[in-house]
């Protein structure tokens, strides 16, 4: 009878832990994202602009990169001196290194970037199983804009080769963007600056093919794709082909966490909101752009 009782009141009370648990972790995700949106204001403070969310050039230019080119620091490693990591920053060659992503694709100069980003748990959502020291894990991209998939890169959300695949090019930051608060003509309060996502490759789900937070681009065979950066395609897309730790070929399919009924936003203007999956779908397309003339917080 009073294994029967404690069983009773373990299973009546871990439920209610758990509840704790994840309303801290939510919390602590929100934290996170308030510092890295303050250090992105920090670095268009310091250079009256914010950081892309990748570089690419010469050859290379739009959300999906057709061309070779050399392919920079990513934002993640631009703000680095904003999240009092000057020490780790100054690790990387940022003016001439190359930050591709899928370590068996990169070069010796792109492998030595990657294997110095140590672990940076400033990047981590504590909600993710993920967020291990067996990965350099990232859950918080820029959100290269907002829309409908069109098809092609012209000021809006696209496809690359697959249609789970998705970029875009009218948010505050994507590929060789230089915005600035100004550029925000929805109002930096309506317009994503950075979001959840649970759509990095990692080491412990594909081995030898794998990206960190610090790197720059998928180079896997085709396009460049932006590693590190999504578009406000859906609200909270949980479903990863195939289901692999690392959600390989899903890198890029949008936004999406694990907390319970929703994700982190954070705003342009550094606010951080939760957003939850029921959000009527229009409005959240709009709310990843930032010059569309709609969008605002429901």
């Amino acid at each position: 009878m009073v294994i029967a009782i404690i069983a009773i009141l373990i299973g009546l009370l871990l439920p209610a832990v758990q509840k704790i648990r994840e309303a801290a972790n939510r919390m602590s995700c929100s934290n996170k994202m308030k510092q890295l949106a303050l250090g992105l204001h920090n670095y268009h403070d310091s250079n009256s602009l914010f950081p892309a969310a990748a570089t690419i050039g010469p050859a290379g230019s739009g959300a999906f990169v057709t061309g070779g080119g050399t392919r920079g620091a990513p934002w993640s490693v631009l703000i680095l001196p904003y999240l009092e990591q000057t020490a780790l920053y100054s690790q990387f060659n940022v003016l001439t290194g190359d930050f591709g992503g899928l370590f068996s694709y990169d070069n010796g100069a792109s492998q030595a970037a990657i294997q110095k980003s140590t672990r940076l748990t400033a990047f981590e959502c504590p909600s993710d199983p993920n967020s291990t020291a067996a990965n350099q894990n990232s859950n918080y991209f820029p959100c290269m804009g907002g829309g409908a998939p069109n098809g092609a890169c012209t000021t809006g959300v696209c496809t690359g080769t697959g249609s789970y695949r998705y970029a875009a090019d009218n948010g505050i930051m994507y590929v060789n963007s230089k915005n600035t608060f100004a550029s925000i003509t929805d109002g930096s309060s309506n317009t994503f600056l950075l979001g959840e996502s649970r759509y990095m490759q990692l080491a412990s789900g594909s081995g030898t093919y794998y990206a960190t937070w610090a790197t720059a681009f998928y180079t896997a065979g085709g396009p460049y794709y932006p590693n590190g950066a999504a578009a406000a395609n859906a609200p909270n897309s949980n479903t990863c082909r195939p289901a692999t730790t690392g959600c390989w070929d899903s890198s890029n399919l949008s936004f999406g966490g694990y907390h319970t009924g929703g994700v982190n936003f954070a705003m342009g203007d550094g606010s951080v909101r939760f957003i939850q999956n029921t959000i009527d779908l229009t409005a959240f397309r709009q709310l990843g752009a930032i010059n569309d003339g709609a969008g605002t917080l429901p």
